[in-house]
């Protein structure tokens, strides 16, 4: 093979080679990544921290090449988290790109035309990291596509997001949790950040045991002794409310007391769903999905996170009428 010949198949081979790199300091990174930019065809998606805005609206560079991007045609994605901090940069980056928001988004990632990949770690505000991974391997760079493209549809447009915070309008969320840890770990979070109220019905005997166990019920009596009015709706049959009742006590929990309150919905009332609702602004729905399991992220099913002021106000509206029924058969008792 002539010499020629050699050197041309090796520098094909070397463009068309799957491979990962780091890029190493500011320079390079800024140099590498504009060619990046400036480079892609189709479409360029990335996702910044909540100091990323900041570090490209501050380099002119970085914003020619965007501008660049639109220019030719090229669909220009990005998703961060606005907010009150970083909306003025997020307002000039919504000029020139399509923006979203997601919330508490961490660290950095690029993806070029699906076909190039590059990330680094968290920034700081007004600086460029000094390290940057970059990637061709297909494989891993579909993977990411597919996770950034899952991103891009849950998040908000930057728009919507922009009206919240200068119209201090509240962020509304509906979030569907299948991650049974992740609930597991919401509802003392919930149940900590009561001030005012926490409703509570829980769909099985095994639930109430299972709190009890898990150190729930015991927040529940102390957040009753700092103020909180606990009202607690309880699903059990004649046989089962005894035992619930004698354990209720040591937290305080009584169907006469003034703070924290629990009350019996006979097993008539058929419910899989075990409802927290927090304050009258946050509600937590989680499916009982296997009712024999001894913790609750073994237990439950799929759960529904919420601050929707329709929503919260719907379950609270239906704790309120299952509520004053248990009441009312109380009394007729």
């Amino acid at each position: 093979m002539l010499d020629f010949e050699s050197d041309l198949t090796e520098t094909l081979t070397e463009s068309f080679a799957q491979r990962t790199e780091i890029w190493r300091g500011k320079d390079e990174i800024i140099r590498r990544g504009l060619e990046e930019l400036y480079n892609t065809k189709i479409r360029y998606d990335s996702i910044v921290d909540h100091n990323g805005p900041s570090i490209m609206i501050n380099n002119e560079f970085v914003v020619k090449a965007y501008a660049d991007i639109r220019e030719r045609g090229c669909e220009l994605r990005l998703i961060t988290e606005i907010s009150k901090a970083n909306v003025s940069y997020c307002k000039k980056l919504a000029e020139v790109l399509e923006l979203r928001h997601l919330d508490g988004v961490k660290g950095n990632l690029e993806i070029v035309d699906g076909a190039r990949y590059g990330v680094t770690a968290r920034s700081q505000e007004g600086q460029f990291p000094t390290e940057y991974k970059h990637s061709t391997v297909n494989s891993f760079v579909d993977q990411q596509q597919y996770f950034f493209d899952m991103l891009w549809q849950n998040a908000i447009p930057a728009e919507q997001r922009i009206k919240e915070i200068e119209e201090g309008i509240k962020h509304e969320f509906i979030e569907t949790i299948q991650d049974h840890a992740e609930t597991e770990r919401i509802v003392p979070k919930v149940v900590r950040s009561a001030t005012e109220e926490i409703l509570l019905i829980l769909s099985t005997s095994n639930t109430f045991y299972r709190y009890e166990n898990e150190g729930i019920l015991q927040l529940l009596k102390d957040s009753a002794e700092r103020g909180t009015i606990i009202r607690i709706l309880a699903v059990t049959d004649t046989e089962e409310r005894r035992g619930i009742k004698e354990e209720a006590r040591k937290f305080s929990l009584t169907e006469g007391s003034s703070n924290a309150k629990i009350h019996f919905l006979d097993k008539s009332f058929q419910t899989r769903l075990t409802t927290l609702i927090m304050d009258r602004v946050l509600s937590l729905v989680m499916e009982i999905k296997d009712d024999s399991k001894g913790s609750s992220s073994q237990a439950m099913g799929l759960a529904t996170y919420s601050n929707s002021q329709s929503t919260v106000l719907s379950y609270f509206a239906i704790f309120e009428r299952l509520w004053m029924e248990a009441e009312l058969k109380n009394k007729q008792i």
